[in-house]
């Protein structure tokens, strides 16, 4: 019988990450990349036949063992490329996430009210360059002008070894509204998405 408690608490890792589940610093990295949580906990049973048995039982694997080992091992060059292959992408969408995030934290103007985030725009690019792009909206008095002038001034708009040419764009949406758009270029290495 194979350990119960990893397989229980492989089930409910999964069923996090497949419904959805609240994201928490406890667990953010694995709704980040998913992928590396799902090949770990579907692969783990099948390679039961590697655990300890005790003296009295058979060591030689079922058919079913044997199957599942053969195509184990022949799954896993293929799940390395694939890894290989997705690890650019999956770190430039984090690096891009915490940029998002560090501008969703940042202190509000004097008088004005977070009024909502639109989803990052997708990641295109050319030459190894990523562009990409995200909005939030304000309710707010203040000019777009003046909004704009506000968050180009922000300590995360300042360009670093993974994000240059920064520009910040406010637009009114209505009368109490400002609608913030942050362009990027990020040096997406590898990301087949920047090429």
């Amino acid at each position: 019988m194979p350990a119960v408690v990893p397989l229980i608490a492989g089930a409910v890792r999964l069923t996090e990450l497949f419904t959805g589940a609240e994201v928490t610093s406890a667990n953010a990295r694995y709704f980040d990349a998913p992928t590396p949580v799902i090949l770990h906990e579907r692969s783990v049973p099948a390679c039961d036949h590697w655990r300890v048995r005790p003296v009295g039982e058979t060591s030689r694997p079922s058919a079913l063992k044997r199957v599942s080992l053969v195509a184990a091992i022949a799954a896993t060059p293929f799940l390395l490329l694939y890894a290989a292959a997705m690890a650019p992408q999956w770190i430039t969408d984090h690096r891009l996430a915490s940029l998002e995030n560090l501008a969703l934290e940042h202190p509000l103007p004097p008088g004005t009210t977070f009024g909502g985030s639109e989803p990052q725009g997708p990641v295109t690019g050319d030459s190894g360059d990523c562009w990409v792009s995200f909005a939030f909206s304000l309710r707010t008095e203040h000019p777009p002008e003046e909004i704009k002038r506000y968050y180009e001034a922000a300590p995360f708009m300042r360009t670093d070894a993974h994000f240059f040419e920064l520009s910040v764009i406010a637009l009114q949406e209505s009368a109490d509204h400002v609608s913030v758009t942050v362009d990027t270029t990020s040096s997406g290495t590898g990301d087949l998405r920047c090429w």
